[in-house]
């Protein structure tokens, strides 16, 4: 049985074996492969956007805290985000709700709305697999190629029942799926880039 993990992978021949514990083998043939993750458990946040600060993801309350600047990355994996005012950026390439890690949930009700006003400044952005975001309210994006929301991973769900309006060389919803890597294959690192350049 192999586990899908981060990725740190180790080889192990048969010899070697023997330091490991026993929970910890896997035999194949005559050899072993031990895929192992590095990393803490993650642990789920509720982050509530309360003001716009014309930054991405705004001001807000994280875990019922005291109002505070919420980061552009620090929704994280398995957060939960809520929107019910307007938040508004003005900046280019300043999305108004930015998601990364997977399993993030947004929603907007109907009384919250986005509005950005820059080149590449999607909406909502979404980078990870199964994110789920939920707009009753409305979202709207003034630049080109700037998505609503922009979702780039698999298995991500998308539910409008408000509006969605955009400008020029932009899409209301973008799904942009990622491909799945071999277990254990060395990726080598790659030059950033915004992926609506991709398509574009």
């Amino acid at each position: 049985m192999v586990t899908k993990t981060n990725g740190a992978c180790l080889t192990v021949s048969a010899l070697g074996c023997e330091q490991l514990s026993k929970k910890s083998r896997l035999l194949v043939g005559g050899s072993g492969l031990l895929c192992f993750a590095l990393a803490m458990p993650v642990l789920a946040t509720d982050f509530i956007i309360t003001g716009s600060n014309h930054s991405t993801n705004g001001l807000g309350t994280i875990d019922g805290d005291t109002e505070a600047l919420i980061t552009d990355d620090a929704i994280n994996g398995s957060d939960t985000v809520s929107l019910g005012i307007a938040l508004t950026t003005t900046a280019e390439q300043t999305v108004g709700i930015n998601t990364v890690g997977g399993t993030n949930n947004v929603f907007v009700s109907s009384s919250g709305s986005i509005v950005t006003n820059g080149v590449l400044s999607n909406g909502i952005f979404n980078t990870g697999n199964n994110n789920t975001t939920t707009v009753s309210g409305s979202v709207a994006t003034n630049g080109r190629i700037s998505d609503g929301i922009l979702n780039q991973g698999n298995d991500n769900t998308t539910t409008v029942s408000g509006s969605i309006t955009t400008e020029a060389s932009s899409s209301g919803i973008w799904n942009m799926a990622t491909t799945t890597q071999p277990l254990c294959q060395e990726v080598l690192p790659q030059k950033p880039s915004h992926p609506a350049f991709e398509r574009r």
